[in-house]
């Protein structure tokens, strides 16, 4: 869903959108589902640019490092982003500095604001999802999963994987 920036603060600067985003890429071959998400925000002209605050919710599907089950994970949180002119890239490297990182480039005054909900949903993503704290994962020995009671192994073989 792409918006215009002047648009939108023109009209009053409020953001209230369900975004469908489908499926995501993480970590090169496992792939996310994501419910629609509800972005609510407020748009404002600053100098130097188009400010954002606001929340994104929904729930993702992620798959537990402990005992290997998916698992949905409810996302809800704030965020703030300044929406800026894409500048031209100048030749050799460049450091992203601290106050940096709040930044996002627009071309033309128009943003893709599904773009900007996944880009904040990687953000949130836990690097180790875990089903539950107490999850008991799998039994190094067997496989078994321990959440559902001992495994075949001896009990002083049975070592959680995490």
């Amino acid at each position: 869903m792409r918006i215009d920036l002047e648009k939108t603060v023109q009209q009053g600067g409020r953001l209230d959108a369900t975004l469908p985003l489908g499926d995501i890429e993480w970590e090169g071959d496992q792939v996310l589902q994501v419910g629609p998400v509800a972005l609510k925000g407020t748009l404002s002209r600053v100098r130097r640019g188009y400010e954002l605050n606001a929340t994104l919710s929904g729930r993702v599907s992620l798959v537990c490092v402990r005992c290997l089950e998916s698992f949905e994970h409810p996302l809800s949180f704030p965020f703030h982003l300044l929406f800026v002119e894409r500048e031209r890239p100048e030749s050799g490297e460049a450091q992203v500095q601290p106050a940096d990182v709040d930044l996002y480039s627009h071309e033309s005054g128009k943003v893709d604001l599904t773009a900007v909900a996944r880009e904040q949903i990687y953000l949130q993503l836990p690097l180790k999802p875990v089903c539950r704290e107490d999850c008991q994962g799998l039994c190094a020995t067997c496989g078994e999963d321990l959440n559902r009671g001992t495994c075949r192994c001896s009990a002083q073989s049975s070592v959680r994987v995490v």
